[in-house]
């Protein structure tokens, strides 16, 4: 005051304070493909050296990693869609696995998450979409001693169904969404940040080769001669590296009306070796490699 019993004298004064704060890593998002089923497939049987190759059965594990920021990070939510245009996939398993410095904001595990799996295209009975809704996720500085500690994977694996729309040289692109709040623009104003990423595979397939010659022929045949003849099956080798198999390869011979097989003459050999007579049907009408096992052919056989 001014003087004992005086007004109040108003002060103003002003200053600044610069704060630096570490919010690495940034946010991030990919996707790619980790492992297959098969060790004989890779890229070279296909039409591009980059995109892995399936056959028909093969599985495929997809990667799809987020990297959060430092912090709270609300609405977080990771949706992977599997591509219907050119192939089917069917999706079978799906696995969480967070880093050590991530945890829930509803303080529950991250196991206690409901995974969405659905056919969301094509109605065809197939699983093409994942589906997770993190909700709030807190990334603990404190916690995070590796890039790894700070990262939400999640494993997608999908098979390549025995499906007529699987064809060679389909290429499926497989979107991977990765969507969270975020103050982009640093006014206070929060919006849906989307992050998006892709992996492709590509179907191959072996080309089976059949030819039918007779071996044995009377010069002029009658009835109760016999006369031989022989199948082949051929799996190509193949110009690239890859081993593309036939699985479950099947055939059948049937006689015309007018021939019947004599049974204890019929020999079926794979790559020289006598091929067991349980793989087998003979019957006077013909023959026939048993479903649903048959066999495997690989290229070159």
């Amino acid at each position: 005051t001014d003087s004992p019993g005086g007004s109040p004298d108003d002060y103003e004064n002003s200053d600044t304070a610069t704060i630096r704060t570490n919010l690495t890593p940034v946010y991030d998002f990919t996707k790619s493909v980790s492992t297959t089923s098969q060790s004989f497939t890779g890229v070279d049987a296909g039409t591009s050296p980059t995109i892995p190759d399936l056959v028909i059965g093969e599985t495929v594990t997809f990667e799809l990693v987020a990297t959060l920021g430092r912090g709270t990070t609300d609405g977080v939510q990771i949706v992977d869609q599997l591509s219907i245009v050119n192939g089917l996939l069917d999706i079978t398993n799906v696995q969480i696995q967070a880093g050590d410095a991530l945890h829930l904001g509803s303080g529950n595990p991250f196991s206690s998450l409901t995974i969405s799996e659905t056919d969301a295209l094509g109605s065809d009975g197939y699983n093409d979409r994942v589906s997770i809704n993190f909700g709030t996720v807190i990334n603990d500085p404190d916690l995070a001693a590796t890039t790894a500690d700070e990262q939400i994977r999640v494993l997608i694996t999908a098979l390549v169904v025995n499906d007529v729309a699987n064809q060679e040289g389909d290429v499926i692109e497989n979107t991977g969404t990765l969507t969270f709040l975020d103050d982009v623009n640093g006014d206070g104003n929060r919006t849906t940040r989307t992050l998006q990423d892709t992996a492709d595979v590509e179907i191959v397939e072996p080309q089976v080769n059949t030819t039918k010659t007779i071996t044995n022929l009377p010069a002029n045949p009658t009835a109760g001669e016999r006369v031989e003849y022989q199948v082949t099956l051929v799996n190509p080798t193949p110009v690239a590296t890859e081993n593309v198999i036939a699985f479950d390869l099947t055939a059948r011979d049937d006689l015309p009306t007018n021939l019947s097989m004599d049974v204890a003459t019929f020999e079926a050999r794979l790559n020289g070796a006598i091929i067991s007579n349980t793989l087998l049907n003979r019957t006077a009408d013909g023959w026939s490699i048993a479903t649903p096992s048959g066999i495997d052919l690989n290229q070159g056989d």
